[in-house]
């Protein structure tokens, strides 16, 4: 994915408050936000009201890692590597 077309949407990183974007990558998906749901809704209140962990279903957690394994269009999760911009080589 090239940084010009997502950089425009942080505006606030990228200019005025001396942050360049070096590097972004957008992964993840729906079965990440689908596990946040179960976990919210279902095994936190679960496990305070059973005081003891409560895992999740691993099939969810092993089809997040793979779609975290891919960047893609649209994701979940934006990974950003940032330096200033008096530290940052020129993008060519």
């Amino acid at each position: 994915m090239k940084v010009g077309i997502l950089s425009s949407f942080y505006p606030e990183i990228q200019g005025g408050n001396g942050w360049r974007i070096e590097h972004l990558t957008v992964s993840g998906g729906i079965w990440e936000a689908i596990g946040l749901l179960i976990y919210y809704f279902i095994e936190y209140p679960l496990s305070k009201i059973l005081r003891r962990e409560v895992p999740g279903p691993l099939k969810l957690g092993e089809m997040a890692d793979t779609q975290y394994n891919e960047a893609s269009k649209m994701g979940y999760t934006i990974f950003m590597v940032c330096s200033g911009e008096e530290e940052s080589a020129p993008l060519i």
